[in-house]
């Protein structure tokens, strides 16, 4: 008999208060693909957690939950023991940058802010990350 594996996408997710997030489950090994899911080990999620529909929409909660990061769990319909985990980071006053910057392209100016109690943490400036002739991805 073949092992059920569940492998959920994107594996992690950022994303504001209020925000949404679409997960999708790739379940191998048997013919009921189907999957029940849950935000921070409730099944469905609440509001505080944030939801998750039974299509794997998850809607993070209005206000930050503790903790920031959230486990999303695909679990098997066919076998309850058999799960894919991803992990949704909710962040407060997050901004990313809208467009992506094309390799071998200069510029590509970011502001990334995170509020969280009384402290703030802040980075912004231009992108100036190396791509190496091996491929490795090197973020200054």
């Amino acid at each position: 008999m073949q092992s059920i594996v569940i492998t959920v996408s994107p594996a992690t997710a950022s994303l504001a208060p209020g925000g949404t997030q679409q997960f999708a489950a790739n379940v191998t090994g048997t013919s009921n693909t189907g999957v029940t899911w849950s935000a921070g080990g409730v099944q469905g999620g609440n509001s505080t957690l944030g939801t998750i529909s039974s299509l794997g929409l998850y809607t993070a909660p209005a206000s930050l939950p503790n903790p920031i990061g959230i486990k999303i769990v695909a679990t098997s319909v066919a076998d309850g023991t058999t799960s894919g985990t991803a992990l949704a980071r909710v962040h407060d006053n997050v901004e990313f940058q809208n467009s992506p910057v094309k390799l071998g392209t200069s510029g590509g100016n970011f502001t990334d802010k995170n509020t969280i109690g009384n402290m703030m943490f802040c980075c912004s400036g231009t992108l100036g990350s190396l791509v190496s002739r091996s491929g490795n991805f090197y973020i200054p």
